[in-house]
């Protein structure tokens, strides 16, 4: 296909190391989460172009040090010969080149790597640290097995998108600095940061709660992001840039592009006929083309569309005619499971149980600590109330004087996900030892991390912390999403684990927010693909695991007295 051409865009986007007609620098405040965690902000446009700004790249190293927690990025930086290079400490580079008008990375994954990570594929958060740096909770062991990236060189040219350098200065724009660079921080929604413009402000978003809470009240930071000054018409500019922009981020980010047989997704969109949507002036168009992709053509449940432009405006529907097959599927099983549970817990399933010689530890997602430290296991089931919690509980009763216990089951059969910390937290647990093993199919590297759980709390990580030599057994359903995936995943390549139930759901990526240049918000199965190997080589988790012992109904899942005498037969 062909591009519209015209002397408005080629102005609005002229770069490539000529000097542009016209820089004009406005002053703006910028929002990280919350109007209150706030700074003043320079902004620069290209050619009179305003609604496409633009960072110098000194900010932007500035921006990453902030984002990441770190002074790496502003340590070693610099121009040299029409390129800008970012060093980090762990010998990884960026060179921004204005000249080729590229920017290529020695090794994407390491770039972006957080400080308190072991490897570039840590997935724990820095909660688990804690104030003088030690470990809390999980030990993050060193890599067994990294295999790095030949690293990525993305030329901008493919795209319409061009880098400014001007007077000895070199300029970004904001948008694929978010996409490119911010949005890359591998562990955590509390790290996660996409950047976003609405014309008056630029807001750093962690998450769709910056902008609309769960129970849909619209926070202060919404407020001020969706004015009615921001709605109308995108310009001719703006529509080309967005278009492009959005290519540029899917192609650079979607883990399951190979699954999904997509080579490039300028192409894609040419051949699904997206691209009116997607390209259109009109910013409910943008928004609905991108809800289509989302639920229709990815239709993997971790990809979703969540806050529209600004354009737009928040109380505004985005109206696409959908098929979300995956998800009324999943939600359909959902409904049959807990009518099946109500059957036979009808004051709701408990965390941790024991019926004869087996325990049944049950929990719907993998949660966050709700207090920052425990200084031993809760004593009673009431106190405990997150994953690390009711899994620290449950190893205490386990593994009590006399204990009965023969069989210890983790029920995952209703859980859809969670947080990786506590799905770590939960296999280490079970088994003694969690091996998580990460691939990433843009740049090719892989990683493997081994990590261990202070289950009694003793600051202790020693053969104490596991379910001794009992018999495991992990039970699924189709339900079992994401990190519900995960942990079944990981622990059938453990002997000592059967399966019970049905097969898994699946859900091989971490998730990856995003936001277009118009200032729509939605989130992606990430490049950070959860493997399980065998013989030397990764197998991703996409399709689940299947069970060793087959559960046809759902009654079957939770009549446990019965259950217990199958699993102990």
């Amino acid at each position: 296909m062909t591009y519209d051409d015209s002397d408005a865009i080629k102005a609005s986007l002229r770069a490539n190391g000529l000097p542009t007609a016209r820089i004009t620098h406005k002053k703006t405040k910028i929002y990280y989460g919350s109007v209150k965690n706030k700074k003043d902000f320079d902004l620069y446009f290209m050619d009179g172009c305003s609604d496409i700004p633009y960072i110098s790249v000194d900010d932007a190293a500035k921006e990453l040090d902030y984002i990441f927690e770190t002074d790496d990025f502003t340590a070693s930086c610099g121009y040299l010969d029409g390129k800008f290079v970012m060093a980090r400490k762990n010998g990884a580079f960026v060179i921004i080149d204005f000249t080729e008008n590229t920017i290529t990375f020695s090794d994407t994954n390491q770039f972006s790597q957080s400080d308190f990570a072991s490897n570039a594929f840590d997935m724990t958060s820095y909660h688990m640290k804690t104030k003088d740096g030690k470990d809390k909770y999980i030990n993050r062991a060193t890599s067994t097995h990294e295999r790095l990236s030949s690293g990525i060189k993305i030329d901008l040219n493919n795209y319409g998108i061009n880098l400014v350098m001007n007077k000895g200065t070199g300029y970004i724009p904001l948008q694929t600095f978010s996409d490119v660079f911010a949005a890359s921080c591998l562990c955590t929604e509390d790290t996660y940061c996409t950047y976003a413009y609405n014309g008056k402000i630029c807001a750093v978003l962690p998450d769709p709660s910056a902008l609309v809470d769960r129970s849909g009240k619209t926070s202060a930071l919404g407020k001020m992001y969706y004015t009615k000054s921001s709605q109308g018409k995108k310009s001719k500019a703006m529509a080309y840039y967005a278009y492009n922009e959005l290519c540029l981020a899917l192609d650079y980010h979607y883990g399951l592009k190979d699954v999904h047989n997509i080579e490039g997704f300028n192409e894609f969109f040419f051949n699904t006929g997206l691209i009116r949507k997607l390209m259109s002036q009109e910013p409910d168009d943008m928004n609905v083309g991108l809800k289509m992709l989302i639920d229709d053509y990815f239709d993997d449940l971790h990809s979703s569309f969540n806050a529209p432009s600004p354009y737009m405006g928040l109380e505004s529907e985005v109206s696409a005619d959908t098929l979300l097959i995956s998800e009324n599927r999943l939600i359909d099983s959902m409904i049959a499971l807990k009518t099946a549970q109500m059957k036979y817990y009808p004051d709701g399933i408990p965390a941790y149980e024991e019926i004869g010689n087996t325990a049944y530890i049950t929990f719907d997602s993998f949660s966050l600590l709700t207090k920052d430290i425990y200084d031993a296991p809760p004593k009673t089931l009431s106190d405990a109330d997150d994953t690390f919690s009711i899994m620290s509980y449950a190893h205490s009763q386990i593994t009590r004087e006399n204990s009965p216990i023969e069989n210890v089951v983790l029920d995952l059969s209703t859980n859809t996900g969670g947080l990786a910390d506590a799905a770590i937290y939960t296999i280490a647990a079970m088994l003694g030892e969690c091996d998580m093993h990460l691939t990433d199919p843009i740049s090719g590297a892989q990683g493997t991390c081994i990590y261990y759980a202070d289950l009694n709390l003793d600051g202790n990580y020693d053969k104490s912390d596991s379910m001794g030599d009992r018999n495991l057994f992990v039970l699924t359903s189709g339900v079992s999403f994401s990190c519900g995936n995960f942990v079944p995943c990981a622990m059938s390549q453990d002997r000592r684990v059967t399966i019970v139930g049905q097969q898994s759901g699946g859900g091989a990526c971490a998730v990856q927010p995003l936001t277009t240049a118009d200032g729509a918000y939605f989130q992606i199965s990430s490049r950070f693909r959860i493997s399980t190997m065998k013989n030397g080589s990764f197998y991703d988790v996409d399709k689940g695991v299947a069970p060793d012992i087959y559960l046809n109904t759902p009654d079957k899942f939770y009549d446990r007295k019965k259950l217990t005498e199958k699993l102990n037969g």
